[in-house]
C-alpha cells in the first residue's frame, strides 16, 4: 500500500502554525523541568508496567501502541507468544535541557533483564516517536528469539525481527512490511551471498562484520518477499514451512532452484522497488476498558530515576535521586536497595549491608530486594579470601536464590543465581538441574546462555558447551557483543576438542 500526503491550503496553516507554536511553547517548558519534579503516572496493561511523565493522553496512547506493535509482531511471528515471564517495564520522558540525559547516546534503549525486561523511551515522544528501528528490531529479537526452546534457522530466527522493525502502529491497527531503506541500499551495491549458502547456514559463528551485514539484509529482503510480496499472502506459511523443512545440502539441482529462481525473483522485487506492504486492524479484547492511570507518589519517581541513573552509569545522580527518594519516603525500599547497590560498589560493605537489612525490615519477602542482595553474597563468594570464605557466601547466596523461587517462580534470575551459586560450591550436576527451569522461561536469554557454557563446561560436556557457545555467537551483533561471545567460543573449542 502506498500513502500520500498533500499540502494544506494557504489559508489553513495560519492557525496551525500558532497552535504549533502553543505546543512547542508548552513541550519546551515542561522540559526544561526537572524530571523529579514532573507529574509521574504509571499504567498496567497485559504485557507492560508504565512509568510516564507524558500527559495522561500521551500515556494512555503509549500503553495502547505497545500492545498494538506486540500484537503486530506476533502477526510477522505467525502465532500468539506467550506473555514474557515477567512485565516488561516502559519509562517514557523527555530529558532534553534537564542537564545530563539518562542514556548511553540513544534515543531509546532497551536493557534485557531476566527479571523483566526495560524499554526507555526518553525524548518525549511515546512509542511512535521514540521507538526507532534499532529499538524495534532489539525488542523483536527479545520477543521471537524467547518464543521458540531452540534456536530456528538463522537466516529465518533473523528475518523475523529485521521484518518486525519497520512495523508502525496506527490507529485501530499497524503498518507491516514498510521498505528498511538501509536495507535495499545494501542490497543494491552489494554481490549477494548465494541463497544455497544463506539457507543452508546452521550458524553465524565467525562470519565477518560485512557478511553479517549482507546476512541481515538479505534475511530481511526474503522474510519480506515469502511473507507479503509472494501471492497469495494467506498462504505465507506453507511457503515458509516448505523452506524450512527443505534439506538444502550441496544438490546441484537445489541450488539452481535457490541461488537462480527464488534469489532472482527477491533480488528484482528489490531492484525494482517492488515491495509491498500491508494494514492490519488490531481490534482491543472484548469487553476491555481502557486500562487506569494512577498518579505516582514523588518518591517512587525519585527511586526510578534513581534506578534508570544507575543502570547507565551516572552512579553520583543515581544516590542524588535515592537520597532525595528517602527524604519524601523514608520507607522507599527501591532507594535503599539502590544505595545498598552503591555501596557496595564503593566497598562499603557496612553501608551495604545496613541499607540491605533496612529494606528486608520493610519487605522481608519482595523478591527484588532478595535477588539485588543474593547478588551482592554471590559476588562476595567470587571475591572470596579463601575457600571457606566464598563457600560460606555461596551457600548463603543459594539459599536466598532458592526463596525467590519460591515466592516469585517466574523470575527466570532466581534458578539463576542457584545455579552460578551451586558452581562455586562445585557441585555442577546441581547446577545443571537449578539452571533448566530459567531456561525453560527465557530459552533466548544470552547472559543464560553464558551461564549454560560455564555448567557444561564445568560437568565435562565440552560438546554441548561448544553449541552453546556457537549459538551466542551467532546471535550477537554488536562489536562488544562479537568480541565476548567469540572470546568464550575461544575458551570453549580447545576444551571440547579433548573431550
Amino acid at each position: 500500500m502506498s500513502r500520500s500526503t498533500r499540502p494544506l491550503p494557504v489559508a489553513a496553516r495560519r492557525p496551525l502554525a500558532a497552535a504549533a507554536l502553543i505546543v512547542a511553547g508548552a513541550t519546551i517548558g515542561c522540559a526544561s523541568t526537572l524530571l523529579e519534579n514532573r507529574p509521574w503516572l504509571a499504567v498496567e496493561t497485559e504485557h507492560y508496567r508504565v512509568w510516564s511523565a507524558l500527559s495522561e493522553q500521551a500515556t494512555r496512547q503509549l500503553a495502547g501502541d505497545l500492545e498494538r506493535f506486540r500484537s503486530a509482531a506476533e502477526f510477522v511471528w505467525g502465532s500468539r507468544i506467550a506473555p514474557a515471564p515477567v512485565p516488561t517495564r516502559v519509562y517514557a520522558f523527555d530529558d532534553r535541557g534537564v542537564g545530563a540525559r539518562l542514556t548511553l547516546g540513544e534515543r531509546s534503549y532497551l536493557v534485557p533483564r531476566q527479571r523483566g525486561d526495560w524499554i526507555v523511551l526518553r525524548t518525549g515522544e511515546g512509542w511512535t516517536g521514540d521507538a526507532r528501528t534499532p529499538l524495534k528490531l532489539a525488542y523483536a529479537r527479545r520477543l521471537f528469539w524467547n518464543a521458540s526452546e531452540a534456536p530456528l534457522p538463522p537466516w529465518y530466527e533473523e528475518g523475523l525481527p529485521q521484518l518486525a522493525s519497520t512495523l508502525e502502529v496506527v490507529a485501530g491497527g499497524a503498518q507491516v512490511g514498510i521498505p528498511r531503506r538501509d536495507h535495499v541500499e545494501t542490497l543494491r551495491r552489494s554481490q549477494w551471498i548465494p541463497f544455497q549458502r544463506l539457507l543452508s547456514a546452521s550458524d553465524l559463528s565467525r562470519w565477518s562484520t560485512l557478511e553479517l551485514e549482507l546476512f541481515e539484509s538479505e534475511s530481511w529482503a526474503l522474510l519480506h518477499y515469502l511473507k507479503l510480496d509472494a501471492q497469495p499472502i494467506a498462504e505465507a506459511p506453507e511457503r515458509i514451512h516448505a523452506l524450512l523443512a527443505r534439506d538444502v545440502g550441496t544438490d546441484p539441482g537445489k541450488r539452481e532452484t535457490l541461488d537462480g529462481g527464488l534469489q532472482r525473483t527477491v533480488w528484482h522485487r528489490i531492484s525494482a522497488s517492488e515491495l509491498d506492504s500491508l494494514s492490519i486492524a488490531i481490534a482491543a479484547p472484548k469487553g476491555s476498558t481502557p486500562p487506569a492511570l494512577r498518579p505516582v507518589p514523588r518518591g517512587e519517581a525519585l527511586a526510578v530515576l534513581g534506578s534508570l541513573a544507575l543502570e547507565v552509569g551516572q552512579t553520583e545522580r543515581a544516590r542524588d535521586y535515592f537520597d532525595d527518594a528517602l527524604a519524601e519516603d523514608p520507607g522507599s525500599t527501591a532507594a535503599l536497595v539502590g544505595l545498598g547497590r552503591i555501596l557496595a560498589a564503593a566497598g562499603d560493605a557496612a553501608g551495604a549491608d545496613a541499607r540491605f537489612a533496612a529494606a528486608r525490615a520493610r519487605a522481608p519477602d519482595d523478591p527484588e530486594i532478595l535477588l539485588d542482595l543474593a547478588r551482592l553474597w554471590l559476588e562476595r563468594a567470587a571475591h572470596g579470601a579463601d575457600a571457606g570464605e566464598r563457600a560460606q557466601w555461596a551457600s548463603q547466596a543459594r539459599d536466598l536464590y532458592r526463596r525467590c523461587t519460591e515466592l516469585a517462580p517466574r523470575i527466570p534470575e532466581g534458578y539463576a543465581g542457584v545455579a552460578e551459586s551451586e558452581l562455586i560450591l562445585g557441585d555442577p550436576s546441581a547446577a545443571q538441574a537449578a539452571l533448566a527451569p530459567a531456561r525453560r522461561l527465557l530459552p533466548g536469554d544470552a547472559s543464560i546462555g553464558v551461564l549454560a557454557v560455564r555448567v557444561a563446561l564445568a560437568s565435562g560436556h565440552g560438546a554441548s558447551a561448544r553449541r552453546e557457545a556457537i549459538v551466542l555467537d551467532s546471535r550477537a551483533r554488536s562489536a562488544p557483543e562479537r568480541a565476548s561471545a567469540q572470546a568464550l567460543l575461544d575458551q570453549v573449542e580447545p576444551r571440547a576438542a579433548q573431550r
